[in-house]
């Protein structure tokens, strides 16, 4: 199953590198034809130079420029994949976008798979379609016919979100117009007459917002869209397995028209906004379906042909619109004034708290409300997927209420059901805690995950150091009482939970869920992480993650950028991982160029598959070196403020001298280290064992099935916990335990 990329090319010598290179491999199946419109800046440079190191590009410059309908139809004829899609050279595709695309073929055979699309702003804003939510559906009825789903007719309907099999566009005689919306016959033809179409609910396509785009310039061709209209009401009429959709088609012109008309001033000039109304009103009336009445007073406006009706209507409908939006506002602004009172929520909590338990009710939550992760995801899912009895909740903070959360339902922090099941849910399982004022009833359980396994100083441990910047105080135990059980991933982290955070709560010594997937992973789970993330098959990956520092530290020149600009002259693929709480502040640090690309995959959803696709882990004190082991791959420690970090922050035991693999302190020393690969000697392998031995005892793929059945099934578990095995001693662990804590 062969599928053909076609990729029109006009002078966007700006955006093509980005558009080409976010084609990924998926085996061998992919051909890319790029087809050059007379380009007169670089682009067909680009163009070449990407050829010469991609195989897969097939470049087919043309002698004149013909715009892009017929440029799409000439990569057409070159085509040769059993299936075609088109991707406009400005837009990209999302990582992961191709392979879903190519798995969605390979399943359905369908004639043609719809996906999602997200609009990229100038100023880094990102939008998800807000028609995306046609494209849902059950697993059981992806694939369905126009028929089933009308509605698919109101999406943004262009070719560049879909794949089409090509035998389908041939047997139908299926290519572009010349002229601007060319999409618009294209379009509607092919999905009226596909028998089988495939919902593919994932975003695949990053459709730039710009400036200087086509359909967005002021332009007298803005009128080329009559000449489409009537194209395709031409076409309808002529093929009569299109008679049903006859009616449907007509009306989506009206509200296309409509559209085009309303659009902002500036787009279209006085002149040809009349222009245009005359010319589309005389072709919908030409071809208004026999019986068909418009019931829009909007649309019947429109077809008296009156401009200065449809202006005055225009004027009415914004002032009222802008009424609406200030009504809106104004009511939204007093409601959540009297939600955000206190004494309002208290009254609404406290009596949910006298009605009964809701039987059945899990509320997940991982780091503060961000985007689900960790171990309540893995759990989540978990649950979700085997356990029909349970209901699955997600708690996010506003800013991620857009993220995806696959089926799991998602809730905001601080809306109104929030706080009637932080009042009846009888589960909570999170990384983090609830808030201090939270107090789990007697029927209530509450997991506690936790979030890593502690190198650094946690809990009233911290109350010994006179540096520390976030002391717990008599808060933490109030939160600690809050647990019922509390996950632990080893004996080590057990102790240092049991002397940390002291409670009465049951310790689960399972390890943990979130790292069943890195254990049962299997080397086609690697091949398709990196496929993901666009990595080239034998190219040398390293993941580079940093933690999080409370203060500043002054020991080290080490900057950020001074680190981003050494590695970007090392001959290695980095992905740079930056703690959440780093996020904003120096994301953009991974941005540099050097023989290999430097990719910033702060953001990206799945840590599971950053492990998968990396080949060795850079750190320095991050706890991710305790789930990365369990890959066994190396890692490669740079303590290059260790002292300070130590002395400030307190640590259990001294990273750099039971270190997973090897340690770097300076620059100078990790570039050694990389250039000759020091990280894969025997010595480094041989203490990446030990180090596996100490921190990765449970980690057998089954922590998530033993979580389900102890919380949520309330059986027994056939596996060692605190109460039956005797935690080792510091002495038996080889570490320093303890050791700046105690100072």
């Amino acid at each position: 199953m062969k599928i053909s990329v076609i990729v029109p090319v006009r002078n966007v010598e700006d955006f093509l590198e980005q558009c080409l290179n976010s084609i990924e491999r998926v085996d061998n199946d992919v051909e890319i034809i790029v087809v050059d419109d007379r380009s007169t800046d670089t682009s067909l440079a680009i163009a070449k130079e990407a050829a010469k190191r991609d195989e897969r590009i097939k470049l087919e410059p043309l002698p004149n420029n013909v715009g892009l309908g017929q440029a799409r139809n000439h990569g057409l004829e070159a085509a040769c994949g059993d299936y075609v899609m088109f991707l406009d050279s400005d837009d990209y595709l999302v990582p992961g976008a191709l392979t879903s695309i190519v798995n969605a073929v390979r399943s359905s055979r369908a004639d043609i798979v719809i996906f999602d699309y997200q609009r990229v702003h100038n100023n880094g804003k990102v939008e998800r379609n807000l028609l995306g939510e046609k494209l849902l559906s059950n697993p059981d009825e992806r694939t369905i016919t126009l028929s089933e789903r009308p509605a698919l007719l109101d999406n943004l309907n262009v070719a560049w979100n879909k794949a089409y099999r090509r035998s389908f566009l041939t047997q139908n005689r299926l290519n572009f117009p010349t002229g601007w919306y060319e999409d618009i016959p294209f379009t509607y033809q092919a999905l009226c007459l596909a028998k089988s179409i495939y919902l593919l609910d994932k975003v695949c396509v990053a459709y730039r917002q710009r400036e200087g785009s086509i359909l967005r310039s002021k332009s007298v061709r803005h009128t080329e869209f009559v000449d489409q209209l009537h194209r395709l009401f031409t076409a309808v009429e002529a093929r009569p397995q299109l008679e049903k959709w006859r009616s449907a088609i007509w009306n989506r012109g009206l509200v296309h028209t409509w559209a085009l008309l309303m659009a902002p001033p500036g787009r279209l000039s006085r002149q040809d906004a009349l222009k245009l109304h005359r010319q589309a009103t005389l072709v919908l009336k030409e071809h208004q379906p026999p019986g068909h009445h418009v019931t829009d007073l909007r649309h019947w406006a429109l077809l008296l042909n009156s401009y200065p009706l449809l202006i005055l209507i225009r004027v009415i409908r914004d002032s009222l619109g802008n009424l609406r939006i200030a009504v809106t506002q104004i009511a939204e602004t007093v409601r959540r004034r009297l939600w955000l009172s206190k004494t309002v929520r208290f009254i609404y909590f406290q009596f949910h708290r006298m009605l009964p338990i809701e039987r059945g009710v899990a509320v997940f939550y991982s780091l503060w409300g961000r985007a689900p992760s960790g171990n309540p995801l893995a759990i989540a899912e978990a649950a979700s997927k085997h356990l029909p009895g349970i209901r699955v909740v997600y708690l996010l903070g506003p800013a991620n209420m857009g993220c995806s959360s696959g089926q799991l339902d998602k809730l905001e922090i601080n809306s109104r059901e929030y706080f009637r099941l932080l009042a009846r849910a009888e589960y909570f399982v999170s990384d983090v805690n609830f808030p201090n004022w939270w107090r789990p009833r007697r029927d209530q359980i509450f997991l506690q995950t936790q979030h890593g396994t502690p190198l650094k100083t946690m809990g009233e441990h911290l109350n010994r150091l006179p540096h520390a910047t976030r002391k717990p105080g008599g808060k933490l135990r109030k939160r600690v009482r809050t647990w019922t059980y509390n996950l632990s991933s080893n004996p080590y982290s057990t102790r240092i939970w049991s002397e940390s955070m002291p409670g009465r709560y049951e310790t689960l010594e399972y390890g943990y869920p979130r790292n069943d997937y890195l254990v049962l992973a299997s080397a086609g789970d690697t091949t398709q992480a990196k496929a993901e993330l666009q990595i080239e098959p034998g190219i040398e990956t390293g993941l580079y993650m940093p933690t999080w520092r409370d203060l500043p530290l002054n020991e080290s020149n080490c900057s950020p950028d001074e680190i981003m600009g050494a590695l970007a002259k090392l001959s290695v693929n980095w992905l740079i991982r930056w703690h959440y709480f780093d996020a904003d502040s120096v994301g953009n640090a991974a941005r540099l160029p050097g023989p290999f690309p430097l990719t910033d995959v702060t953001h990206h959803e799945d840590l599971n598959t950053l492990f998968l696709a990396s080949d060795f882990l850079l750190t320095d004190y991050s706890s991710a070196m305790f789930d990365y082991a369990i890959l066994g791959k190396p890692i490669v420690i740079f303590a290059y403020d260790w002292q300070e970090y130590k002395a400030t922050r307190g640590t259990y035991f001294d990273i750099t001298t039971d270190a997973p693999g090897v340690v770097a302190h300076t620059l100078d020393e990790l570039n050694d280290v990389i250039r000759t690969q020091a990280y894969l000697s025997d010595e480094s392998i041989e203490r990446l064992a030990k180090f596996k031995e100490i921190f990765c005892p449970f980690d057998d793929g089954r922590a998530t099935e033993r979580v389900l059945q102890k919380v949520f099934l309330r059986q027994d578990v056939k596996f060692p916990t605190t109460g039956t095995r005797s935690v080792p001693s510091p002495q038996s662990l080889k570490l320093p335990f303890r050791q700046s804590a105690t100072k």
